[in-house]
Formats: C-alpha cells, sequence, structure tokens
C-alpha cells in the first residue's frame, strides 16, 4: 500500500507499507488524521482495512477498537 500526502503548501510525503490483499489497483483519498489518530490509538500492529469501493466509507478495524471513515471526493 502506497501512502502519498500532499500539504496546501505543496509538501510532498510517501510511504511504502507491505500488505495482503486481493485488489490489483485500488486508489482513495482521505483525511490522514483520521488514519493517524486510529493507529496512535491501538497496541497492536494489526489493523484492518474494510472498504469496497473508493468512494463509500469504510472500516479501520482492531481487536479492541473501530472506526468508520468517510473518504474525500477529489
Amino acid at each position: 500500500m502506497l501512502f502519498e500526502s500532499i500539504s496546501d503548501e505543496t509538501f510532498e510525503a510517501k510511504t511504502d507499507i507491505s500488505i495482503q490483499t486481493n485488489l490489483e489497483d485500488f486508489t482513495f483519498a482521505v483525511n490522514s488524521r483520521f488514519l493517524l489518530d486510529f493507529i496512535n490509538s491501538v497496541d497492536d500492529d494489526n489493523i484492518e482495512l474494510c472498504l469496497n469501493d473508493s468512494n463509500i466509507p469504510f472500516t479501520l478495524k482492531n481487536k479492541n477498537y473501530q472506526t468508520i471513515v468517510m473518504p474525500l471526493t477529489i
């Protein structure tokens, strides 16, 4: 999974993380703050990203915590 972040000041950052998925190519946009808040709230390296389509809300799950995130329209 490739994470790309672009700020208003045209700063760019990219992070590539190895994940298990059956998807070939999938792109969605989200406010990075939501992802970071979730990651900082859990104490486990295993996180489940449950999504079906790039334009509908998706769920982030951990064994003790779950949240729903609305993607951005770009």
